[in-house]
């Protein structure tokens, strides 16, 4: 992971510690508004959007280096 990365479906932010010191640029989305605000206070160097998956039609074709989806298994 590399250059600026979207993560997919962030949730309550497990990976953003690990991905965060690899990338120029970190942006994500979830469809959880509080969670998306809690990570933004925490995390100002990223970007965070609330807003269901599909679609991801707010973002330009082309705009990141790398796409990332993590599904947690407990």
């Amino acid at each position: 992971v590399k250059g600026d990365l979207l993560e997919v479906g962030c949730g309550e932010g497990r990976g953003i510690d690990y991905l965060l010191p690899s990338v120029n640029s970190y942006t994500a989305i979830d469809k959880i508004a509080p969670v998306i605000e809690r990570l933004q206070k925490k995390y100002p160097q990223g970007k965070f959007i609330s807003g269901n998956i599909p679609p991801l039609s707010d973002f330009k074709d082309n705009s990141f280096d790398s796409i990332v989806s993590f599904q947690v298994i407990e």
